[in-house]
């Protein structure tokens, strides 16, 4: 009885934690010029959420409003997230074709495609404090720590020699390092203290790979040939990767924690598209559908496609925010348990890092409410090796307890 009340409130609270949200998914319509609101609730699509300006770009979300970047206006569009009204046009640089757009704190990041430069934005002033140079045709950008880590895709007149990602000291906004990498990167995202750079290739005679920086050396250290043309990286709470495909004729798949690719070129899934997001139950694939209206496609994490939504015509981007519920806020902080790699192999090693105090009691159950395995861990990373566990391949759950009493639980996936 009282392994079947443990699994019972070990489900009840995952399934808490996913009533939290309610997800809300935008896309930036480039040829229509509109911006489109999902619902992912209701399923209720407005394609013409908001009016955009001249060549709308890439986008950036937080609780208040929507930035997008304008190279047609060489401005940043500035939208209410809740009306899809107008907010303000912040403008950048002349003749700069403003290409991606990232925040930090009261900071916006832009990248000006033309001018080489990337500028930052005050958003109490809503003025351009500083500019600073940095390769050829800068275009995607993250942040990691004190770093803003930018791609050069090097210019199609050069065939992409210029490749290479410049490091920015966010303090002093002084380039610190230029990274070379492979042909034509565009878009990047950080998954710990790595920054994954997707380089597209040159569109016909040299294939995409990506890049993974290690941020403490800032050198590349690893480099995945996925081949076609990689788009934009998504990584979810398992540690897997999915990778865009910049023809939207499918997208890939590796493992972000130990880089294993399990997805290319030769055997790419479906549906396609250039752009993905997502949740811990659902992801989104962004299809471009050059010519005519866009679609978005949400699939659950066997592939299945859900819904499909219509969209503008020729969508370039797209983002997801999920708004917080009245619940409890002490289920909304970050979490102090990370468990990875998820999943992971019967005869593999269990990484759990705590940023608890003292011990933190952490423990796995299977399905019948069992418990198989218990660890204390200490504030940092313990190793688990499963390999005298004796665990079959599924699903499990697990539960983390820590001195204080934070209790926190998720999903585990062991495979064969």
């Amino acid at each position: 009885m009282q392994n079947v009340k443990v699994l019972f409130l070990l489900i009840w609270s995952m399934l808490l934690c996913a009533a939290l949200s309610a997800d809300i998914v935008y896309i930036v319509n480039s040829e229509s010029r509109t911006l489109s609101r999902i619902d992912t609730e209701t399923n209720i699509t407005d394609n013409t959420f908001a009016t955009l300006g001249l060549v709308p770009n890439l986008l950036c979300v937080d609780e208040n409003n929507i930035y997008v970047t304008c190279s047609g206006d060489n401005a940043v569009q500035v939208i209410d997230r809740e009306t899809g009204s107008l907010v303000r046009y912040i403008s950048i640089a002349s003749s700069s074709n403003p290409w991606a757009v990232v925040k930090q704190g009261n900071i916006l990041y832009v990248t000006g495609l033309m001018t080489n430069k990337v500028y930052r934005v005050d958003l109490q002033s809503n003025t351009v404090t500083g500019q600073q140079s940095v390769g050829i045709s800068p275009e995607g950008m993250a942040v990691c720590g004190n770093k803003l880590y930018v791609a050069n895709s090097g210019g199609w007149a050069s065939g992409y020699a210029g490749s290479s990602v410049s490091v920015l000291d966010l303090e002093s906004f002084t380039v610190v390092k230029t990274i070379s990498v492979s042909i034509n990167p565009q878009y990047l995202t950080v998954h710990g203290n790595l920054v994954h750079v997707s380089c597209t290739g040159n569109w016909s005679t040299v294939s995409g790979h990506v890049d993974i920086i290690d941020s403490a050396l800032d050198e590349v250290i690893y480099t995945l040939p996925l081949g076609g043309n990689p788009g934009a990286i998504w990584i979810d709470g398992t540690n897997m990767a999915y990778v865009g495909e910049g023809m939207s004729t499918g997208f890939y798949l590796y493992d972000a924690n130990s880089l294993n690719l399990i997805n290319s070129s030769s055997n790419p899934l479906t549906p396609g598209g250039i752009a993905i997001t997502g949740d811990q139950d659902n992801f989104y694939v962004l299809d471009q559908n050059w010519g005519s209206a866009g679609r978005l496609f949400r699939l659950n994490r066997s592939l299945q496609i859900l819904d499909e939504y219509n969209l503008g015509l020729v969508p370039t981007d797209l983002a997801l925010y999920s708004s917080p519920t009245d619940l409890d806020d002490d289920l909304l902080a970050t979490p102090g348990i990370q468990v990875y790699p998820n999943p992971l192999g019967r005869n593999g090693t269990l990484r759990v890092r705590s940023e608890y105090l003292g011990q933190t009691h952490f423990e796995i159950y299977n399905l019948r409410g069992q418990r198989v395995l218990k660890h204390e861990v200490s504030k940092g990373t313990a190793a688990l090796d499963l390999r005298d566990a004796g665990l079959a391949s599924g699903i499990y759950l697990y539960r983390a307890v820590s001195g204080k009493g934070h209790v926190e639980t998720g999903k585990l996936m062991i495979l064969p």
